[in-house]
Order: structure tokens, then sequence, then C-alpha cells
């Protein structure tokens, strides 16, 4: 029985871990975009599709996007939400989570939310050839 319990316990906290990753969970400096708010806002749209993330909103007055990662081989599909907070003239924070359609995540979320901020990043601060 405690075999039992214990099984049932490190899958539940597995299927809930795994399942989400949002950028605020680390620390602000490494969410930054050192360009202004503006030329993030257009790169993030722009380059959401090509990563197969259909966009459901875009509320330029709150700079939130919500949007769906359509289902493949790896994944049942993500919700995604990234709001663009500025951070002075030049500078942008992006707040960026993505939850998984599946019961157990292995990690894909985080994964994608690091490959997808890091493509925003370069596109806006002028190094789209960088990973």
């Amino acid at each position: 029985m405690k075999v039992f319990k214990f099984i049932a316990c490190f899958g539940a906290v597995l299927v809930v871990s795994c399942g989400h990753y949002a950028t605020v969970d680390r620390p602000e400096s490494e969410n930054i975009v050192n360009a202004p708010i503006a030329v993030v806002w257009e790169n993030t749209l722009r380059l959401l599709p090509s990563e197969r993330i259909d966009i459901q909103t875009a509320d330029k007055a709150t700079y939130t996007i919500t949007g769906v990662k359509r289902i493949n081989i790896w994944t049942w599909g993500d919700d995604v939400r990234i709001r663009l907070i500025p951070h002075g003239d030049r500078q942008t924070v992006v707040d960026f989570e993505a939850t998984t359609r599946q019961p157990i995540g292995w990690g894909h979320a985080e994964q994608m939310v690091k490959s997808i901020f890091q493509k925003i990043k370069n596109a806006s601060e002028g190094n789209p050839g960088q990973k």
C-alpha cells in the first residue's frame, strides 16, 4: 500500500510540474529584450505563426497575445500567453507562459518558451541568425 501511495504522489507531482512553464519563474534580467516595446510587439506577432502558434487575441493596448500551438507528434498542443512590459524607453520585459494540453509535459513547455523567447530577442535586437 505504501508503494502505491508513493507512486501516486510521484505521478501527481510529475503531472502538475511538467505541463507548465513561465518566464516569471526566472530572474527578470533573463526576460529583458534590448529593444523598444513596439519593435518587440511587431517581431513577436511576425514570429509566432512560423512557430506554428495560431494567435487567438492580440491586444496592443495591454501588449498581450494569447494563442495555441498546434498539435504535433510530440505534443497535444499548448496554450500560450505573452505579455510585453515596457522597461524604460529601450527595453522590454517578456512575460511568456505555456501550458501543455497533455497530462505530462516532459519539459516541453519550458523548452518551447525558452526557444521562442530567444528568437523574439534575437529578431528584436537585430541578431536573427543567433540562437
